[in-house]
């Protein structure tokens, strides 16, 4: 995908937000969120169907369900993360 298709989509999804990002950090959330999902969950064409994740060989065993298992994923190491800080 094209920078110029990226920006094209988050302009979309911005849009669809009505009231918009009430602060600086809702709309950071927001682009750090698009920038995990690009790189963990969404094939490229131009990397033959794989995510820039797997051709970094970064494998998290996600599951084939992406987004869900990269949840999951992070919900473990919040847990893990509370647990050790404790």
């Amino acid at each position: 995908m094209q920078l110029k298709d990226t920006m094209e989509k988050i302009k979309d999804r911005i849009k669809n937000i009505r009231s918009g990002f009430k602060s600086f950090d809702d709309a950071k959330c927001f682009m750090d969120l698009r920038r995990i999902i690009h790189n963990f969950v969404n094939p490229n064409q131009e990397l033959q169907g794989k995510t820039p994740a797997e051709i970094a060989e970064i494998n998290l065993k996600i599951g084939r369900n992406k987004l869900l298992g990269l949840i999951k994923f992070v919900r473990c190491l919040s847990i893990a993360n509370l647990t050790i800080s404790k």
